[in-house]
């Protein structure tokens, strides 16, 4: 830690002031990169729903990110190309557009990222000592009356990458550009006027902190999906008392476990199919509603249970499958089950359970197999969990 020594009567130079912003600059960064280390690091930016449209709003908080110190000359003083972390607020909520996709059955899934953006602003003309007569100062450097910047300014920019729309088995997000943060992912289905709060999830990869002073401050220690300030509660495509809970750390902290029910048939073979609700954990992103698949993210053992139930409207016979698909490889059949339903027997339920190893990205869902589609299934029920990690 540095400071710079002046002594009464002693004539001011620029480099004094100067100087001292950046042995102070320098002193901030050490205690952040101690408490986060020397990577990005984000706090707050709660996310929620802004209707009416297809909007969200990213709420305030903090990021931290490795820069130099000075990328280019400040003032008098020599550019520095050593990396500290340096850090800037978000301190009022911003409202960003995410499209959906003009393709029937398709979604776009849009990427919410952010990185620290340091420029040289507040442009002026400044008086300079005039050596040839004290009493009138000369405007801009020799006279030239150009103006100069007055002050170096570190800020948040948030930004939304979109990707193409896709059928839910083949959607992925963007990946973040470079030199950018991704924060959030956002699966906007074709048809959607709004984005209901289940659609948005934290990235798997946002580098979230949950420890330290700014995560004890209501103002950034918002959930990750959190409460926006006008909420309605009978709007529901804005978080509830019931969606909020704390910020949860990462997929590898929490448990991973879904479970999702339609009342809706099963479609014909080899296509998906969404979920009226479902459940998982606060944050959790390895679940497509709208879809019905279920993204591994980790490895290991996972086990899955399907059922689907048939009324006796008619004498029907349909068969269904869990299946994976793993890129590269493709789709395994996992277990199979029957419903067959009829007057004489009556409804029926077909359930089939499967544990199966699971890698990153490995994709599992229910598909028929055989039977008329829509015929008789009036109800389906999809649930998985992992087991043991590899």
């Amino acid at each position: 830690m540095h400071r710079v020594i002046v002594f009464p009567g002693q004539v001011a130079r620029e480099t004094d002031i100067l100087s001292t912003n950046r042995y102070a600059m320098e002193g901030m960064a050490a205690i952040s990169g101690a408490l986060f280390g020397l990577t990005p690091t984000i706090t707050g930016f709660a996310a929620y729903p802004a209707p009416p449209g297809l909007f969200v709003a990213i709420g305030p908080g903090a990021m931290f990110a490795p820069m130099a110190v000075d990328a280019s000359r400040y003032g008098s003083l020599e550019a520095s190309g050593a990396v500290i972390l340096k850090h800037a607020a978000l301190t009022e909520s911003l409202t960003l557009q995410t499209p959906a996709p003009a393709g029937a059955g398709q979604v776009a899934m849009h990427l919410i990222q952010a990185r620290l953006a340091e420029v040289d602003e507040g442009a002026s003309v400044i008086p300079y000592f005039n050596a040839v007569d004290p009493s009138m100062p000369i405007w801009g450097v020799g006279g030239n009356g150009l103006a100069q910047p007055t002050q170096r300014t570190i800020r948040v920019e948030l930004g939304v990458k979109g990707s193409p729309g896709a059928l839910p088995a083949a959607a992925v997000p963007p990946s973040p550009d470079p030199g950018w943060t991704p924060l959030y992912v956002v699966t906007v289905p074709a048809g959607a006027v709004s984005v209901p709060l289940r659609a948005i999830s934290p990235h798997p990869a946002a580098p979230r902190a949950n420890t330290g002073l700014m995560g004890t401050s209501p103002r950034f220690a918002a959930p990750a999906r959190g409460v926006p300030p006008a909420a309605q509660a009978d709007d529901d495509s804005i978080p509830t008392a019931s969606w909020v809970r704390n910020v949860v750390e990462s997929a590898l902290s929490m448990p991973v476990y879904f479970a999702a029910s339609g009342s809706d048939a099963l479609g014909a073979a080899g296509t998906l199919h969404g979920y009226g609700s479902f459940d998982a954990p606060a944050g959790a992103a390895w679940f497509n509603e709208f879809g019905g698949f279920f993204t591994a993210p980790v490895s290991g053992i996972y086990g899955f249970s399907a059922s689907v139930y048939a009324s006796n409207s008619g004498d029907h016979v349909q068969d269904f499958q869990i299946v994976r698909t793993r890129p590269a490889v493709g789709v395994t059949q996992l277990a199979v089950a029957r419903t067959h339903s009829g007057p004489s027997r009556g409804d029926f339920v077909g359930m089939s359970v499967a544990a199966v190893r699971c890698e990153p990205g490995d994709k599992v869902h229910i598909d028929r197999v055989t039977g008329d589609p829509g015929s008789s299934a009036e109800a389906k029920h999809f649930s998985g969990a992992l087991i043991r990690r590899l």
